[in-house]
């Protein structure tokens, strides 16, 4: 069975839907400062965060799945709930001075989102000692800046094939740990705002990457993947979803969906379409992990 590491945050997220379309408000404010109020009809309670979700994923796909992440004095459900899912979690920090990390996360009808973030414990993920010797692929994802650092060392230390997933954490990163990064990376995969940040920062398009990178995939929404390999660029349409549900962790889905392809020899094309196809499935559900509790009727 493939050992697969997956660094980054573990956290509970508290999911808001409001009934209403974000860009409609931003788009008549002007300069000046901002403060808006949505009425939002519905409230749950979920086990979130990137490292849990893609190891939640990959079990449900029959991967061992590790994550590397550091949580707080509150991880008890999350702890039961991974247990029960078969996630080895021997890989977990748990410091008790500090709360799990917690991310609040208001969707509107289109499915756009506002996200606020309290990293918590995941402030303490560096000092994880990785005591392992080898792993088929690593992920390294949205962590704490010297976290992320030190798990692109580790991984590249034992000489894993690394997945590079800044996420949220690429706003913390200099040029220089940006470049360190793909330099000991394998593949990549942004979004289109993350793409922004990346060309602006090392001053390059993102198709240049390839002459280091094997890929580079760009998620888009519901637009699909942009694939960029050496080879040329190809679109990867999303797969359409009935009755979309909850935004929440689709990317993560993704790339879980990614993963196991990667590992199952196809290319990354077939890789990223099976992704798709478990991002949809993933947004047909409340929360990234297909379990939460509505704190509201």
């Amino acid at each position: 069975m493939s050992n697969i590491l997956i660094s980054g945050s573990v956290s509970y997220d508290t999911l808001l839907r409001a009934d209403d379309d974000f860009r409609d408000a931003l788009a008549h404010i002007g300069v000046g400062s901002l403060s808006v109020g949505y009425h939002c009809k519905t409230l749950y309670r979920t086990f979130g965060g990137p490292a849990a979700n893609m190891t939640f994923h990959l079990a449900k796909l029959g991967l061992k799945a590790l994550p590397v992440a550091a949580v707080g004095s509150d991880f008890g459900p999350y702890a039961d709930w991974l247990a029960r899912n078969g996630i080895d979690q021997s890989l977990l920090k748990i410091v008790d001075s500090e709360l799990t990390a917690q991310a609040i996360i208001i969707s509107d009808r289109e499915h756009n989102q506002f996200i606020a973030f309290y990293p918590g414990a995941m402030a303490h993920s560096k000092s994880i000692k990785l005591d392992v010797t080898s792993a088929d692929l690593a992920v390294a994802g949205p962590d704490d800046r010297e976290a992320l650092l030190q798990r692109l060392a580790d991984f590249h230390r034992i000489g894993v094939p690394i997945l590079f997933d800044p996420g949220q954490c690429i706003t913390s990163l200099t040029p220089g740990d940006l470049k360190g990064a793909l330099a000991q990376s394998r593949w990549m995969i942004v979004n289109e705002f993350e793409q922004a940040l990346v060309e602006r920062m090392l001053h390059v398009q993102i198709d240049s990457l390839t002459r280091e990178l094997e890929a580079v995939a760009v998620t888009r929404g519901s637009k699909g993947v942009r694939l960029y390999e050496r080879t040329g660029v190809m679109e990867i349409d999303a797969c359409p979803v009935a009755e979309p549900l909850d935004p929440t962790g689709c990317g993560d889905a993704l790339r879980a969906g990614m993963i196991s392809g990667i590992l199952s020899g196809v290319s990354m094309a077939d890789a990223l379409q099976a992704g798709t196809r478990l991002a949809a499935e993933t947004m047909a559900h409340i929360g990234a992990q297909w379990q939460s509790v509505p704190l509201t009727s």
